[in-house]
């Protein structure tokens, strides 16, 4: 479950690729975030009840319910995108990644590590590059719905012509892949950009989830590597180069 709440300063980088102006959009703006506080303070109510309950039936209700709000949520951030007042600055693939990231955890205590690696604002193309965020959307908002969850690492790389995204967590995991409206949704994304996806887990020993993606530019590959720690999202971004 995600949120746009924002108590960031307005400097923040992550701040310039959403931008919108005009009193019409500020408002909009304010109330898109109450009704997001909502709807996630309502989503956390509801995830909360599953720790009381053990008939199967009542807990895959309540997945299903969370997921619709993780939709509606996705859909108001959509709507209050579309009220700009001009075209924006299209942000680069990583820079759209960290937002991604960033947004998607920024109500959570617990705040994924991102490493990204390779030619990814030069050898992706857009229609994957959409294909990736929302994957990449759907499996942190998945890996944080999980209360035993501690840490959550995204890899993101153009290696060798292809590119891949990991998204590893050390939760409470599975035995057998649950049947979920994240998971279908991620399945579909990987089809629609002709990648294979992969989910690997174990109960106890949390999961991980690679997408593989062919056909990325391989002609500036060892470009440099940025290893990125979303620390303290509400005031900004800890960034190391390596």
């Amino acid at each position: 479950m995600s949120s746009i709440v924002d108590s960031r300063p307005p400097t923040s980088p992550l701040d310039a690729p959403w931008s919108g102006s005009g009193a019409g959009y500020g408002q909009a703006v304010q109330q898109h975030d109450q009704v997001i506080q909502r709807l996630f303070a309502a989503g956390l109510r509801i995830q909360g009840l599953r720790k009381h309950l053990a008939d199967r039936e009542a807990l895959e209700r309540i997945s299903l319910v969370s997921a619709e709000l993780d939709a509606a949520i996705r859909d108001l951030r959509r709507t209050i995108h579309s009220l700009q007042s001009g075209p924006p600055t299209p942000p680069t693939f990583s820079a759209s990644v960290l937002a991604v990231v960033a947004a998607t955890a920024r109500d959570h205590a617990l705040q994924p590590e991102l490493h990204l690696t390779g030619p990814l604002d030069s050898g992706v193309d857009p229609v994957v590059a959409d294909h990736v965020r929302a994957l990449l959307e759907e499996g942190l908002c998945r890996a944080l719905r999980d209360a035993t969850t501690a840490s959550i690492t995204v890899t993101l790389r153009v290696l060798r012509g292809r590119l891949e995204m990991g998204i590893s967590d050390d939760g409470s995991g599975f035995a057998a892949p649950p049947s979920c409206r994240g998971l279908t949704a991620m399945r579909r994304h990987a089809e629609l950009c002709a990648g294979t996806l992969s989910v690997s887990s174990s109960l106890g020993e949390g999961t991980r989830v690679l997408l593989i993606v062919p056909g990325a530019d391989a002609e500036r590959e060892g470009t440099a590597t940025t290893s990125v720690r979303t620390v303290g999202v509400r005031t900004g971004l800890s960034v190391v180069r390596g």
